[in-house]
């Protein structure tokens, strides 16, 4: 369970595979979850999670660096929101098991670099 203002969860992880393929996989994922979103810039997402019987919503970023590796961090969308009972670590680990279960990314090395 996360505590903050608002409440948030962050991980990044680095897969060894062209980043196109990665970007691709993202946009799958995105799909797959049913999560609204928008590609903001090249390599760069945001998704929306409606509100919910845990949360206000929360709003998920992903960010995809040329070197392979994916930041993904989700916060809630109520600023005043300081309990988060978990939801936005598991929105950061439902993308991470979809990537990792996505064909264009199975087999490939992966590693975490940061939190989650």
């Amino acid at each position: 369970m996360s505590f903050g203002f608002p409440a948030h969860a962050e991980g990044s992880w680095h897969f060894e595979a062209d980043p196109a393929a990665i970007a691709e996989a993202v946009e799958q994922a995105l799909l797959r979850l049913g999560w609204d979103y928008q590609q903001t810039e090249r390599g760069h997402w945001q998704a929306t999670i409606p509100w919910n019987f845990w949360s206000w919503g929360e709003v998920v970023e992903l960010e995809l660096g040329a070197d392979g590796t994916l930041a993904v961090r989700s916060r809630c969308t109520w600023v005043l929101q300081c309990f988060d009972w978990g939801k936005n670590r598991q929105n950061v680990k439902r993308v991470l098991g979809d990537l990792r279960a996505n064909p264009l990314l199975r087999g490939v090395p992966a590693r975490k670099t940061g939190a989650v």
